[in-house]
C-alpha cells in the first residue's frame, strides 16, 4: 500500500468513526414532523406501481425513490436513518476529497501534512457541526443531504481529465441531484465558481467553456419548458409566491441569514422551527445589515486568497434558491446551512494551513481533536433531542418560546404519550401566543371531548 493510500484509509477511518460515534442515537429515533406526511402516510412511497404513478406529475421523484426503498426494506424509521447517516458519511468523504484538492490548488508550496490536516479539519468541522443534525437525523430532510451527495460527486467529475467522459457523467449526476431538490439548479454556477477560482477545468478558450456549460443549461431549459408546467411543482412555485410579498421576503431574509452565520459560529442552538420575524418592508437596520454583508462578499473578492471569496460565494450560491425572491412558509431552517457551510469551513481551514498554523503536527492534532470533541458533543446532546417526538418539541419550544407551532406539536406529542394536562397546557400557550392557530384549537377541543385518562409515558 503506498503511502498516500494508507493516509486516505487512516482519515477515512477518522471521519466514519466520529459520524458513527456523534450519530449513533440518531438511529433509534422515531418518524419526526413532517415524515408523517411526506413518507408515513404518503402512497407514493409504499409501493412501485404508486411511485410510478407519481413520476410523471409529482414532486422530486428520486428522493421518493429512496424512500420507497426503505419503506420496502421494512426496518422502519431505523432504516431511514441509517440510510441518511450512510449519506452524510458519504458527503463527509467528498468535503475532505474537495479541501484537499483545493489545498493543492491555492496553496501548491504546502507541505502535505499541513495540507492533509486543512482537509481533515474541514471534513471534521463539516461531519460533526450540530447545525447539520437537521440534515441527518431529521429524516425527511434527507432532500438535501442527497441532493447535496449527488452535487458534491458532479463537482468532483467535473475536474477529471476525461472531456466527454466527465460531461456525460456529470450531465446525469446534475439531472439525478434536480429529480432530488430543485435547488440542485444552482450547480452549474458552482461548477463556475470552482473554474473561476482555479479548482476546477481550464479551458482553452471561452468558446470551449461555453461549450462544457451549454448542455446543462439545455437540461435546465427542458425541464422547466417540458415538465414543470405540467406537473406539481408549477403549484409547489405558486404556493411559495403566495406566502409574502417578495420586497419583504427579500429584506426577511437579512435576518435569516444572520441567523445561519451565528448557527455556524455556535452563538444559537439548534431548532428544527426557528423562531425568526418577517419583516415589514423597510427599516434603517435592516440596511445597514445588507451593506455591512455586501461589504464583506467585497472584500472577500477582492482578496489575494482565493479561498475566502470562493468560500463566501459558495455560501451564498448555496443560499440563493432558498433565501433570496422566492417566499418559503419557512424563512430559515438549519438544515440550509448543511451544504452553504462547507465554503466557510473550507476557507476556515485553508487560511489556518496558509498560516502555518496547521504545520505542527501534535499541536495541530490536539487543536482539531479538542473542536471535534466540543462540537461533537453538542452533536450527541442534539441527537438526543431526536429521540422522541416530546423531546424534539420541548428543546424546540425552549429555543422558540414565543412562536405558536412548537407548542402546539409538543401538545400533540404530549396528547400521543398520554399526558393528558400537560398536552392541554402546550394548546393553551400556543393559543396564547396565536389564537387564530386553528389547528392548536382544533386539538385541544378534541381532547376535551375525549375525557381520556391521564396516562403519561413521558417525564
Amino acid at each position: 500500500m503506498t503511502e498516500a493510500r494508507r493516509i486516505a484509509v487512516v482519515d477515512a477511518g477518522l471521519l466514519m468513526l466520529a459520524v458513527s460515534l456523534a450519530y449513533a442515537k440518531a438511529l433509534a429515533g422515531p418518524f419526526q414532523f413532517d415524515d408523517y406526511t411526506v413518507i408515513v402516510q404518503a402512497d407514493a412511497v409504499h409501493g412501485w406501481a404508486a411511485w410510478w404513478d407519481d413520476l410523471g406529475h409529482g414532486l422530486r421523484p428520486l428522493l421518493k425513490l429512496s424512500y420507497l426503498l426503505d419503506w420496502l426494506a421494512g426496518f422502519g424509521a431505523p432504516g431511514f436513518h441509517f440510510t441518511n447517516l450512510v449519506i452524510h458519511a458519504l458527503n463527509v468523504w467528498l468535503v475532505r476529497g474537495l479541501v484537499k484538492h483545493a489545498v493543492s490548488c491555492w496553496l501548491p508550496a504546502l507541505d502535505a501534512g499541513s495540507a492533509r490536516r486543512a482537509a481533515l479539519l474541514a471534513a471534521l468541522i463539516f461531519a460533526l457541526h450540530p447545525a447539520n443534525t437537521e440534515a441527518v437525523s431529521y429524516i425527511c430532510a434527507r432532500s438535501v443531504s442527497l441532493m447535496g451527495l449527488l452535487m458534491l460527486a458532479c463537482l468532483r467529475v467535473h475536474r477529471l481529465e476525461s472531456p466527454l467522459g466527465s460531461l456525460a457523467a456529470s450531465w446525469t449526476l446534475f439531472g439525478f441531484a434536480l429529480a432530488v431538490k430543485e435547488p440542485a439548479a444552482m450547480l452549474p454556477l458552482l461548477m463556475w465558481l470552482g473554474d473561476r477560482y482555479g479548482i476546477g477545468r481550464q479551458y482553452d478558450s471561452r468558446r470551449a467553456a461555453l461549450l462544457r456549460y451549454a448542455p446543462y443549461a439545455l437540461l435546465l431549459l427542458g425541464l422547466l419548458l417540458g415538465f414543470v408546467p405540467q406537473s406539481r411543482y408549477r403549484e409547489f412555485l405558486l404556493g411559495s409566491l403566495g406566502a409574502r410579498a417578495i420586497d419583504d421576503n427579500l429584506w426577511s431574509q437579512i435576518g435569516a441569514l444572520r441567523y445561519l452565520l451565528e448557527l455556524a459560529l455556535l452563538w444559537r442552538v439548534p431548532n428544527i422551527d426557528p423562531e425568526l420575524a418577517e419583516a415589514q418592508g423597510y427599516a434603517p437596520s435592516l440596511l445597514l445589515q445588507a451593506l455591512a454583508g455586501l461589504a464583506l462578499l467585497v472584500l472577500a473578492l477582492r482578496s489575494r486568497r482565493p479561498w475566502l471569496g470562493w468560500g463566501l460565494l459558495w455560501f451564498v450560491l448555496q443560499l440563493l434558491p432558498t433565501n433570496s425572491l422566492l417566499p418559503r412558509n419557512d424563512l430559515v431552517n438549519d438544515r440550509q446551512l448543511y451544504l452553504a457551510g462547507i465554503g466557510l469551513w473550507t476557507a476556515l481551514a485553508v487560511e489556518l494551513a496558509s498560516r502555518g498554523l496547521l504545520r505542527r503536527p501534535w499541536l495541530a492534532a490536539s487543536g482539531i481533536a479538542g473542536l471535534a470533541l466540543v462540537i461533537g458533543a453538542a452533536t450527541v446532546a442534539r441527537n438526543r433531542d431526536y429521540g422522541s417526538e416530546v423531546a424534539l418539541w420541548r428543546a424546540t419550544t425552549l429555543a422558540s418560546p414565543g412562536k405558536a407551532r412548537p407548542w402546539n406539536n409538543l401538545g400533540y406529542a404530549l396528547q400521543l404519550a398520554g399526558c393528558r394536562q400537560q398536552a392541554l397546557m402546550a394548546y393553551e400557550r400556543a393559543l396564547a401566543l396565536d389564537p387564530e392557530h386553528e389547528r392548536a384549537r382544533h386539538n385541544r377541543d378534541a381532547l376535551l371531548a375525549l375525557k381520556l385518562p391521564e396516562a403519561c409515558r413521558e417525564s
